[in-house]
C-alpha cells in the first residue's frame, strides 16, 4: 500500500465512523493509532512533516520488525521521530503498564 492509499484507507475509516457518531470516530482513531504507526505520528501527534513517501516507507518497516536491527540511519532521516517518539508512544498506548527509560 503507498502512502496515499493508506490516507484514502484513513478517511474511509473515519468517514463510515461517522455515520454512527462522535465515540465511534474516536474508537476508530484510538484503534488507527494503536495498530497503524505512521497514522499515529502523522494524524494523531501531529507530525505532518513525516507524510512523505521514504518516511512512510521507513514507519512500515519499523512496525513490521521493530526489533533485532541495528538501525543505521542517516541523520536528519528520521529515525529519533519513528522509533524513539512514535514506537514509544504506540507501545505505551498499547501497553500502559510498559516502564520506558530513554
Amino acid at each position: 500500500m503507498t502512502r496515499n492509499e493508506a490516507h484514502e484507507v484513513y478517511r474511509r475509516a473515519i468517514r463510515a465512523a461517522e455515520t454512527e457518531g462522535v465515540k465511534a470516530v474516536e474508537r476508530c482513531a484510538q484503534e488507527l493509532a494503536l495498530t497503524d504507526l505512521f497514522y499515529l505520528i502523522v494524524h494523531i501527534l501531529g507530525r505532518k512533516d513525516v507524510d512523505r513517501d521514504w518516511l512512510y516507507a521507513r514507519c512500515r518497516e519499523v512496525q513490521a520488525t521493530p526489533d533485532g536491527y541495528l538501525d543505521l540511519w542517516a541523520r536528519e532521516h528520521y529515525k529519533s521521530t519513528i522509533i524513539t517518539y512514535g514506537l514509544t508512544v504506540q507501545n505505551i498506548l498499547q501497553n500502559p503498564e510498559i516502564t520506558v527509560g530513554i
